[in-house]
C-alpha cells in the first residue's frame, strides 16, 4: 500500500471508531434505563447482562454503522480540507 493509503484509511478509521463506540454507549445507557428494574427484579448477574448486551450491539449494529460510516466520512473529508 502507499503511504497516502495509509494516512487516508487512519484518518478516516479513527473517527469511525469514535462513532460506532458513541452510538453504541448511547443505545446501552438508555436500553439500560429502561430495563433496569426488569435486570433488578430477575437478579441477574453482571456478565449475563453483558453478554446479553454483547448480543443486542450486533443485532443493531446495522443501524450504527451506516451512520457512522457517514459522519466518518464528513469529518475525515472535512480535516482533509483544512490541510
Amino acid at each position: 500500500m502507499r503511504i497516502i493509503t495509509l494516512y487516508l484509511l487512519k484518518a478516516f478509521f479513527k473517527p469511525l471508531m469514535f462513532c460506532l463506540i458513541s452510538f453504541n454507549a448511547i443505545f446501552i445507557i438508555f436500553d439500560l434505563f429502561g430495563n433496569l428494574s426488569k435486570f433488578l427484579e430477575a437478579d441477574l448477574a453482571i456478565g449475563l447482562i453483558l453478554r446479553y448486551y454483547a448480543g443486542m450491539i450486533s443485532m443493531y449494529m446495522h443501524w450504527f454503522l451506516p451512520a457512522s460510516c457517514l459522519l466518518a466520512t464528513l469529518y475525515t473529508m472535512w480535516q482533509l480540507s483544512h490541510h
